[in-house]
């Protein structure tokens, strides 16, 4: 087994172009060893930047083919975001989320408030109604 310096994987995490020395002991080993040589192998998302790509020609790593896969740029986007703006979005969509509950029962109390009144007024209206209804019955 090989062993993957910490630098390489905070390299990985934060999608940083990995070092030639990080490089040569990982690509090399499965480009040239078994049983990937014989059965071959998946590099996905490999090379991502120039400096992986110039390592992959000055060191003789040519593929045997490639696929080019078209997608949405959404899709790509979300993929390719670090960990720490997928996190950053969901708390913008829970905050979000919490202005709208927020606005929804402002919305509410007003709404209540509002019939709140037109009932108060409505019962003072009746009030002066039957007031007016009963000094008339007296006369």
């Amino acid at each position: 087994k090989r062993v993957v310096s910490t630098q390489s994987t905070g390299s990985l995490v934060e999608g940083d172009s990995l070092p030639s020395e990080i490089l040569e002991q990982i690509v090399c080993s499965w480009w040239n060893d078994n049983p990937f040589k014989d059965t071959g192998f998946i590099l996905e998302g490999f090379p991502r930047t120039q400096q992986e790509a110039t390592f992959m020609t000055d060191t003789g790593l040519f593929p045997d083919a490639c696929i080019l896969l078209e997608v949405e740029d959404d899709s790509v986007g979300d993929r390719q975001a670090p960990k720490k703006l997928l996190k950053w979005k969901e708390k913008m969509a829970k905050k979000q989320a919490r202005r709208q509950r927020h606005a929804e029962r402002r919305r509410i109390k007003k709404e209540k408030e509002k019939k709140k009144k037109v009932q108060e007024k409505f019962e003072e209206l009746t009030a002066e109604r039957e007031a007016r209804l009963e000094e008339r019955r007296k006369e």
